[in-house]
């Protein structure tokens, strides 16, 4: 049979990339690889893909060698340091209303901008802090239920940029 290891899980430092690199024996080229989930690797079908995650997310690959035979790991890994959230709920309830990102604060010289689908600004701000987060509007109007998209400088001088989305739901 086919021996698949993807390790034990781990951790990584927040907004940092890593290469996935599973351990194969006995499987007779060529292999075919499908790794889930896809968004956050740079291929989904590539031996070592590089991920860029914010939350605690579980990877699981399968491999199927030229005669057939398959092997499925997966392997968890968990973030250290500022992770950013991906989804909020704006409804008034008091509880996740806002886009906090918990670390921000530590990045005094920071800038945000938030993009919609179409790449139209619905928010930017220097020196993004926990205190005074985004709440979902534009010009005072809420926005509705979508996937946005950010550009975050956590230290605009010395270039450090974390890119993602986050969904308002």
């Amino acid at each position: 049979p086919i021996l698949l290891d993807l390790g034990d899980d781990f951790s990584i430092n927040a907004n940092s990339s890593y290469q996935l690199e599973p351990t194969i024996m006995n499987a007779t080229e060529p292999i075919s690889y499908e790794w889930s989930p896809s968004e956050y690797l740079d291929c989904s079908d590539c031996p070592n893909p590089e991920l860029f995650i914010f939350t605690e997310t579980t990877f699981q690959l399968t491999i199927t060698d030229a005669n057939g035979c398959t092997a499925v790991d997966e392997v968890t890994i968990d973030i250290n340091g500022c992770p950013i959230p991906d989804v909020f709920t704006p409804n008034g309830d008091g509880v996740n209303d806002s886009f906090i990102i918990d670390c921000v604060d530590d990045f005094p010289d920071n800038h945000i901008v938030i993009f919609n689908r179409w790449g139209d600004i619905v928010f930017e701000q220097k020196n993004y802090q926990t205190s005074s987060p985004w709440d979902g509007s534009y010009k005072g109007k809420k926005l509705p239920d979508a996937t946005y998209y950010y550009i975050l400088r956590l230290n605009t001088s010395e270039g450090d940029i974390v890119k993602g989305k986050v969904a308002i739901f």
